[in-house]
């Protein structure tokens, strides 16, 4: 086995394991909160965004 092909120790891809699942569910909370945002005003944005014209760029 090469010395460049050295295993990392469990721990260390267990710490990186845990930082991609916080950083999801982080990411899940915050697209949550927004279609939750959309669905509760949604009526009210798309009519704001009709006055101002930008409606049809969507």
């Amino acid at each position: 086995m090469n010395d460049r092909m050295t295993l990392r120790p469990q721990q260390a891809r267990g710490t990186e394991t845990r930082a991609i699942i916080v950083a999801s569910a982080i990411a899940a909370v915050i697209g949550a909160v927004g279609v939750a945002g959309w669905l509760a005003n949604g009526d009210t944005l798309f009519w704001s965004m009709l006055q101002a014209g930008l409606a049809w760029c969507l």
